[in-house]
């Protein structure tokens, strides 16, 4: 089945691998527990900023 939600938290809640997409191209895909943990999944859609190293 294929679901396209905007609503990050729905879709990793139902999902068992996803297809991350910024601009209409790929950014990230794989199992959910790793997009979990994807730089750009917690950017992008979970609203938090990557840490900077200093």
């Amino acid at each position: 089945m294929l679901l396209v939600e905007q609503n990050a938290g729905l879709a990793l809640s139902v999902a068992e691998q996803g297809y991350l997409m910024n601009s209409g191209r790929i950014v990230a895909s794989g199992g959910i527990e790793q997009l979990k943990q994807s730089p750009v999944m917690q950017e992008l859609y979970l609203g938090k900023r990557a840490r900077q190293s200093s």
